[in-house]
């Protein structure tokens, strides 16, 4: 069976980092990118839907978390699809979600978000509880 290309949600304010995933994930992934949480929000709260959502954690306007709780009122299952990406997860309220610590190993980064990719196209999600760092 053949994978269906996935979606993939980049949201960090850094414009260099985002260059970086992009080009990491868009041989395997229709990627798009937005600078901060609000602009993440008013995509879903139009209706659009991704298999994977990369998501810093610490950003102006909204950051991952802020977000994240938006998200799971909106719409559970695309928050369950959220990776959180930060360069200091200890401490951070991050500990029931993936998480992608920066600098990461770009392997990796691939694997968990084919790894989601793979869940959302199948409808299915680890428990909060299962999920360990990267």
């Amino acid at each position: 069976m053949q994978r269906v290309r996935g979606s993939v949600l980049i949201v960090e304010d850094d414009p260099g980092l985002c260059g970086v995933m992009r080009r990491i994930l868009s041989d395997s992934f229709d990627v798009l990118v937005v600078f901060d949480g609000l602009e993440a929000l008013a995509l879903f709260e139009a209706g659009q839907r991704f298999d994977v959502v990369l998501c810093d954690l610490h950003m102006p306007r909204m950051g991952g978390l802020d977000l994240l709780r938006a998200l799971t009122v909106l719409d559970r299952q695309q928050a369950a699809r959220v990776i959180l990406v930060t360069g200091n997860p200890h401490g951070s309220g991050v500990e029931n979600y993936f998480v992608v610590e920066k600098p990461f190993n770009v392997q990796r980064l691939r694997d968990l978000v084919g790894l989601v990719a793979d869940a959302a196209q199948q409808d299915y999600f680890p428990a909060p509880r299962t999920r360990a760092p990267l």
